[in-house]
């Protein structure tokens, strides 16, 4: 056999070499590479804090780039690179501090499981965020009835004792009746016959004697009334409305018996002259307008200190601010707010007064004002940029409504402070949910009216915290 030439065995072995490194090299699949994460600069959570009751649950929600979806979540978490641009995607961890409080889970549902407070941390590599959560144990929710005859019934007004006021009405919500509810029994008001037919009464407030102010209408023109275990005091108000066509409303009472109520011409749409009063003994006595359209009380305290608004006459559409009187004959003191969109819920024993106002922002906020001082601004709900409030107890809770995105109403909330809660969150879904909330006494006790969920009736309704 003849050898092989040198030269070709050189070539040859040039050649399995060439084939041997190529077999090495698998680059067209190559192995997986980890993805690497964009730098992160801040991570939060909005709110910072939330409250459960036993039982319930939240979803920690991470942002996307659906600003939709992301003011829809309840919680939200926000990443961000060292430049402030906004990052997504990111992968995080849940921890929480006492499980046996309130428990996530990987994927940041939480649940409350006890009463007591714990803190969920989110982490994204070395950065977290925390989230204060408070359990507590579910309200119960009554429903109040109604009277005979009616379809839907409201409450508006709740005393220390726990007996509430209200209206019931008819489906499409005439011929109005008002009831005092206590211990789960509701009893129409009655008034005397020399008034003629009664078209309609509500009851807008109950003091701790358990006497009630109200409004009625009836054929011989509008009252206010003072109600108490079937003996009623009427004040007839027309003579402070000449030369204007108009009704009067009642709209506090303080536990002296002195109610405060306002009155606007009838028929009027816009710029709407109009008046205040109060009422003592049956004598209906009116506020001075200070020069203004209309002037609207909304509280009186048993000091017989008033808050209310003031409105002034426009050539578009009225505007409002709120207003504080140490009598009703003192100079009118005009709360440092809106001059154009402000106003009074009420008055507490101490003279703070509870109100919304328009902030420099663009945001409608809820305060607590004392007299001397500045407004202190609560919460807003988050995604939400308007929040009144219309009614407080002495601990300083509040209660009124929120707007959020997506909501097909106002949500009624509770303002503790800073947070914001909102009341259908307070109790375990049943038959019923709120609507609308009225008033707060100082044991926490919440009234209002919602729907039933299977018929749609609307519904007086009374929220009592645990004990």
């Amino acid at each position: 056999m003849r050898s092989m030439n040198p030269s070709r065995r050189v070539l040859r072995f040039a050649l399995g070499a060439l084939l041997a490194l190529a077999a090495c090299d698998d680059s067209s699949h190559p192995e997986p590479v980890a993805a690497v994460e964009a730098v992160l600069g801040s991570l939060s959570v909005e709110p910072v804090a939330a409250t459960l009751v036993v039982g319930s649950t939240v979803p920690i929600t991470q942002q996307t780039p659906d600003p939709a979806a992301n003011a829809r979540a309840r919680i939200l978490v926000v990443s961000r690179d060292p430049a402030g641009t906004p990052l997504f995607g990111r992968r995080l961890r849940f921890t929480s501090s006492a499980p046996g409080v309130a428990e996530v889970s990987d994927s940041g549902v939480v649940r409350a499981v006890a009463p007591g407070t714990a803190r969920i941390t989110i982490a994204s590599g070395t950065f977290t965020a925390e989230l204060r959560v408070t359990v507590e144990r579910p309200y119960t929710l009554t429903y109040l009835g109604t009277l005979p005859g009616a379809e839907q019934s409201r409450a508006t007004s709740i005393n220390e004792l726990g007996q509430v006021v209200g209206y019931t009405a008819g489906a499409s919500g005439n011929v109005q009746r008002a009831f005092f509810w206590e211990s789960g029994r509701m009893t129409a008001l009655t008034f005397p016959d020399t008034l003629g037919m009664v078209y309609s009464a509500d009851a807008v407030a109950v003091n701790e004697a358990g006497q009630v102010a109200g409004t009625l209408y009836t054929s011989t023109g509008y009252y206010v009334y003072l109600w108490r275990s079937g003996a009623s005091t009427l004040a007839r108000i027309s003579a402070l409305i000449s030369p204007y066509q108009g009704s009067g409303v009642a709209r506090a009472l303080n536990d002296r018996g002195e109610i405060v109520g306002s009155w606007r011409a009838d028929f009027c749409t816009r710029n709407c002259p109009g008046g205040g009063f109060v009422v003592r003994g049956g004598q209906a006595v009116g506020l001075s307008n200070y020069g203004k359209l209309r002037i609207e009380p909304a509280g009186i305290n048993n000091a017989g200190q008033i808050a209310g608004t003031l409105y002034t006459g426009g050539a578009g559409t009225e505007s409002g601010q709120a207003f504080f009187l140490e009598s009703e004959r003192a100079p009118l003191t005009l709360l440092p707010t809106s001059q154009v969109a402000s106003g009074a819920g009420g008055i507490d024993e101490q003279g703070r007064v509870v109100g919304t106002d328009l902030v420099l922002s663009g945001t409608v906020r809820p305060f607590f004002w004392s007299p001397g001082g500045a407004p202190t601004y609560l919460g807003v709900l988050r995604s939400g940029s308007a929040s009144r409030a219309t009614r407080a107890n002495a601990q300083g809770v509040a209660i009124g409504s929120s707007d959020c995105f997506g909501c097909t109403a106002l949500v009624p909330v509770l303002f503790r402070g800073a947070e914001v809660v909102r009341v259908n969150d307070l109790f375990v879904a049943g038959d019923w949910s709120f609507d609308a909330v009225t008033d707060i006494n100082d044991r926490g006790q919440v009234v209002g009216y919602g729907k039933n969920r299977t018929t749609g009736a609307t519904g007086a309704l009374l929220l009592t915290p645990a004990p």
